[in-house]
């Protein structure tokens, strides 16, 4: 009956529910979102501040009234400093999570909480009360300039806050705008319902304002599901371009900066720091961006001209005011290792007007520094690859050379000899076999010493080199004996080419410390015939056309009959 007759009743404490409610919720979510403790704490105060208009809707005495209406202004003025505690968090304003900055939100709401309680010194807020001489009338008050200050900070502190919530919907991604339109709304009953109440737009003194918070707590019930209110918080794009390390620049169209994060501003400075060190650097300086060096001045730079502002970084400028210059840019300091990747990008309206520019600076001395030293690692390997090569070449020279007299070894004789007579037998070009053994090589040692006859063969192995092409392959096939073959050289060539080798050798006089002498060489010629014949066959047909030559005297040049080379 009691409620029936007096249904507001039953509404604040419905308000008070819903929102103990949302700060359960809200409680449960804390450790998403540090806005949540401050949102939780406001929930309570309006739950506390509907609690109290509830018990004092219900009362029809004076002092209990004047009771439950001090607790009432206590819980309201608690509600407004955490409603902008919670703003300024939401927002991204991080440095007033600091506790001593919070106290300072709390001054006014403090301030007015004593106005209210000693108000019966001064009959500020309320100048006299009007006790109903009827059952069932409420107890009202008349109010006085204490009340309207209360009711002004009430206005600066919500407006405050919901402006902060603003600035964040027209900057925020779509979902961040939807929650800061949330917010926004769900601080517009108390404002109409406040205005109502002290323009005494409402019957009978009537206090609709605790009315008013069940539709902001049905409005935060709702977005606690619907956009993930404390799941995921907004961070401020002023708070994100101060805090990345990146140096970034707006520019108009003037060049004139007119805005610039903390990282711009230490490469402005540190351009002066470079400037001032550059003279008398004598060794390499380990120069980072953060933190500045110790004592290092602050350069104004919004409001002034880029030229004036960048001054140090004449490279930067040129970016800026190069026509066509490429929109990255990396710059190199020599005397100092530092290195900056300046990005210049035009700033365009909706109406496609180009009212300035953004420049970005960033610090990429460590990557090139990696990177140089990553090429001077590939460059040491490549090195080593080459001498690695180097040397295997010179090891398979080795292999394959004769050290004594430089020409190929029997070994390598061996191998090539079969492809070379592959190649004549398929292209049906002559291939020509010449064996060369040195004379009484045997009376050159022994007169003269190992030495000398080491050095006879040299000196025969150049004249033998003298006489050949590049296409030929001179051989050492064991002792004093050599093997020469000719590809595409006809017999009759090969034996001229035989015959000026024997008489360059004849004539040549080899000197060899205090010995004087000369040696003579006995040659066998043979021609591959193609068909069944062997490197075996060819080379036993040679060596009987030198043997041929060693019984006719030596000294001398046999051709190997067409016998042997058919055996």
């Amino acid at each position: 009956m009691f409620l029936r007759e007096h249904p507001h009743i039953a509404i604040f404490c419905l308000t008070a529910v819903v929102a103990s409610c949302v700060a359960i919720i809200a409680w449960a979510r804390r450790e998403t979102a540090p806005a949540t403790r401050p949102f939780t704490g406001l929930m309570m105060a309006i739950a506390a501040y509907a609690t109290a208009a509830a018990a004092n809707a219900a009362t029809f005495s004076l002092w209990p009234s004047v009771v439950w209406a001090t607790l009432e202004y206590i819980a309201s003025n608690s509600v407004i400093a955490l409603y902008l505690i919670f703003t300024l968090q939401f927002s991204g304003y991080q440095r007033w999570r600091q506790p001593k900055r919070r106290l300072l939100l709390w001054l006014l709401p403090v301030f007015n909480m004593l106005l209210v309680i000693t108000n019966h010194w001064h009959h500020l807020v309320w100048t006299q009360w009007h006790v109903p001489t009827e059952a069932g009338q409420l107890v009202t008050a008349s109010h006085g300039i204490g009340y309207f200050w209360i009711a002004a900070c009430f206005y600066i502190y919500v407006v405050t806050g919901s402006s902060l919530v603003a600035r964040v919907a027209i900057n925020a991604s779509n979902l961040y705008r939807k929650q800061a339109i949330v917010i926004i709304a769900s601080a517009c009953p108390p404002i109409v319902a406040g205005s109502l109440y002290v323009l005494e737009i409402v019957p009978l003194g009537f206090n609709i304002l605790p009315l008013s918070f069940l539709f902001t707590g049905l409005i935060y019930f709702a977005s606690l599901f619907r956009w993930r209110l404390f799941d995921l918080l907004p961070i401020a794009r002023d708070v994100l371009i101060e805090h990345i390390s990146d140096g970034v620049i707006v520019l108009d169209s003037q060049n004139r900066v007119i805005d610039l994060n903390l990282a711009a501003q230490r490469y402005i400075n540190l351009g002066y720091h470079f400037n001032g060190i550059k003279h008398r650097i004598k060794h390499e300086i380990k120069a980072t961006v953060s933190p500045l060096p110790t004592g290092m001045p602050t350069v104004s730079a919004v409001g002034e001209h880029l030229n004036q502002v960048l001054s140090h970084w004449p490279e930067i400028i040129h970016c800026c005011h190069a026509e066509g210059a490429p929109p990255v840019a990396i710059i190199e300091r020599i005397h100092i290792p530092c290195y900056l990747e300046v990005r210049v990008s035009d700033l365009y309206h909706s109406n496609a007007q180009r009212p300035g520019r953004l420049v970005v600076i960033r610090d990429i001395t460590e990557q090139q520094q990696a990177q140089r030293k990553l090429q001077r690692s590939n460059a040491e390997l490549q090195a080593q690859l080459r001498e690695i090569q180097l040397l295997r070449d010179q090891l398979k020279e080795q292999a394959i050379r004769d050290r004594l007299t430089g020409l190929f070894n029997r070994r390598y004789f061996e191998e090539a000899m079969p492809a070379e007579l592959a190649k004549s037998a398929r292209s049906g070009s002559p291939l020509t076999m010449v064996l060369l053994d040195i004379d009484h090589f045997k009376r050159v040692n022994d007169c003269y010493g190992h030495p000398a006859g080491d050095y006879a063969l040299g000196v025969f192995a150049k004249t033998v080199r003298s006489h050949i092409r590049k296409s030929d392959i001179a051989c050492r096939y064991g002792g004093e004996e050599f093997v020469i073959v000719f590809p595409n050289l006809p017999l009759n060539e090969a034996y001229k080419r035989a015959d000026h080798i024997r008489q360059a050798f004849k004539s040549t006089l080899i000197e060899f410390e205090e010995f004087r002498f000369s040696a003579t060489v006995s040659i066998g010629v043979g021609a591959f015939s193609g068909g069944s014949q062997s490197q075996a066959d060819l080379l036993r047909a040679v060596d009987q056309a030198l043997y041929q030559a060693k019984a006719k005297g030596r000294d001398r040049v046999e051709i190997a009959s067409v016998k042997s080379l058919s055996l």
